[in-house]
């Protein structure tokens, strides 16, 4: 059993990236897709009752809408766990360039980081980070169905 298995940096670092960034068919489980269904599920009406009992339902879709979205909340609280445990400037990073959806210049000027050499180091030492820490917690929140395994082993 290796306890720190060997994984591929770069593209551990890019499957973040993609989790974060990507909304479209080819990555179908990411943050803006878990973020719009929980707002979507999220927008729960008032509750209509016919106080007559002719028109009544057996059925509570207010309440369906609630628990279906508890599942969203769970995936998001957990990405926000994981970024939590991140180190100072890999939080910065990952709160603004990826969950906020900055642009490069935006979050490298929050994260205080001088010279252009110095941010890609700095993001994908974040998205590293992120990477190995959400692997414990997805697991943890019971959200692996949402959030992805995102670091990717070495060969």
């Amino acid at each position: 059993m290796e306890l720190l298995p060997d994984y591929d940096e770069e593209q551990t670092a890019q499957a973040v990236a993609d989790f974060f960034l990507k909304d479209d068919s080819r990555h179908p489980r990411n943050y803006q897709r878990i973020r719009h269904q929980y707002i979507a599920l999220r927008s729960i009406s008032s509750p209509v009752g016919d106080v007559t009992g002719v028109h009544g339902t057996l059925h509570n879709h207010t309440e369906d809408k609630l628990i279906n979205g508890m599942i969203y909340k769970q995936a998001l609280e957990c990405v926000d766990c994981a970024i939590e445990r991140c180190s100072a400037q890999s939080k910065v990073i990952l709160i603004h360039r990826f969950k906020a959806g900055e642009k490069q210049w935006q979050a490298k000027k929050a994260a205080h980081i001088g010279g252009n050499d110095q941010y890609p180091i700095a993001e994908r030492r974040a998205c590293r980070e992120f990477a190995d820490i959400i692997q414990k917690y997805r697991v943890i929140y019971g959200v692996e169905e949402l959030i992805p395994d995102m670091l990717v082993m070495d060969n």
